[in-house]
């Protein structure tokens, strides 16, 4: 049987598991889900040129991270994830955010990523939320340091600023589909 675009279609429909936003300034949305896996299943790398082009488009056009057309793909393991978080495609715009399955071995769980890796490298680089998601890293790294109790108590204040930001701002729709492990 040749593969065809409309049995590609057909397969991920059936695959389908649902759409919810997701952080993907991290690998791992910020430490609750599967690392993620990019360029593995698209090797291509990513273009400049469409970046800025992209970038471009999202000054003048807005981000439209919470729009079904533009849903990044992500297989999963469906025991990994909460079945109810997920909804079904709709119109309009997912406010619904993942939820992770409390029984899911993080160390060994992975996601593959098989679309989006421009939309995920935008935001990463690009977008408003770059600096802040940043700043939230070097928080975490510091807060791994020996620090008096007031130096603790304003970095876990600053922590929870960023956090508050980088989860407003560093997330885009997620189709998920059953990767079948």
């Amino acid at each position: 049987m040749q593969t065809t675009i409309d049995n590609i279609e057909d397969l991920i429909l059936k695959a389908s598991l649902g759409y919810a936003m997701m952080d993907v300034m991290s690998d791992d949305d910020l430490g609750r889900g599967p690392k993620m896996i990019a360029q593995t299943i698209n090797v291509r790398g990513i273009n400049e040129s469409y970046l800025k082009e992209f970038r471009s488009q999202v000054r003048s056009q807005g981000l439209h991270n919470k729009d079904v057309q533009n849903a990044i793909l992500i297989g999963v393991n469906a025991k990994d994830i909460k079945l109810s978080s997920l909804q079904p495609m709709k119109a309009g715009h997912y406010t619904n955010v993942v939820e992770w399955s409390h029984k899911i071995k993080r160390e060994k769980a992975q996601m593959l990523l098989y679309n989006g890796n421009h939309r995920r490298t935008y935001m990463r680089s690009m977008s408003g939320v770059t600096t802040t998601y940043r700043q939230y890293l070097h928080i975490m790294m510091d807060l791994q340091k020996p620090q008096s109790d007031e130096m603790r108590a304003s970095l876990k204040k600053a922590e929870e600023a960023a956090l508050a930001e980088v989860e407003e701002h560093g997330k885009w729709l997620v189709h998920f589909v059953d990767k079948g492990e």
